[in-house]
């Protein structure tokens, strides 16, 4: 929970009403270079620039590590950067006024709860290393305050069961700005997770989990 007054976020509704089939489900997809360019109204513009703009989940900090080792020279997201899906111009052209950085390492890796802690630590290294577009933000109000003044808020999320180790484990996030836990992240890595496990039966042919 990001503070204890009511957080003003917007949250997308998910229909979960069994699928039906109709005929135009039988047809096939357009061919997208057949399809006329998308057209952006300025009215479309200016409500996108009214709202605040939240992203739940960005896997760049596991980009920074697994092709920069970590490094921001080697990596630097000020410039765009085409072989990844976030950068900092990006961001900017998007109008994202916060953002959950993921935390992420493979739950095939020897010592996952080292590894999430040197990944929090590569999201604090990105705030400092790029103070006038980020900012470390833990509560509602850190957000609001972050937007107003131009920056993005940063918060980070711990992403998978696996860095969950222990119980003293997960009490050393807070105190690095990690929030957030998705314990029962997708994929292979649940069977490694046992109360994932349990729950949930992972599927190669959806790369998901089901009851």
């Amino acid at each position: 929970m990001l503070s204890s007054r009511p957080c003003l976020l917007a949250a997308l509704a998910c229909s979960c009403a069994a699928p039906t089939t109709r005929a135009a489900d039988l047809e096939p997809a357009p061919d997208p270079a057949a399809q006329s360019p998308v057209g952006l109204t300025e009215e479309a513009l200016r409500i996108h620039r009214s709202a605040l703009v939240f992203d739940g989940h960005n896997d760049l900090p596991w980009q920074i590590r697994r092709r920069a080792g970590g490094s921001f020279d080697e990596l630097d997201i000020a410039q765009a950067q085409p072989d990844l899906h976030t950068d900092i111009p990006r961001l900017r052209e998007g109008g994202v006024g916060a953002q959950f950085w993921s935390v992420y390492v493979p739950a095939a890796y020897e010592h996952p709860v080292r590894d999430v802690l040197e990944q929090i630590d590569l999201v604090h290294r990105m705030v400092r290393r790029y103070p006038e577009t980020f900012e470390l933000a833990v509560t509602a109000d850190d957000v609001e305050r972050i937007h107003a003044e131009g920056r993005i808020a940063s918060l980070i999320g711990v992403e998978g069961g696996h860095m969950m180790a222990s119980c003293g484990a997960p009490r050393t996030w807070p105190a690095s700005s990690g929030r957030g836990p998705t314990p029962c992240a997708d994929g292979p890595r649940i069977a490694r997770n046992p109360p994932c496990g349990r729950a949930r039966r992972y599927d190669p042919g959806t790369r998901g989990g089901h009851p």
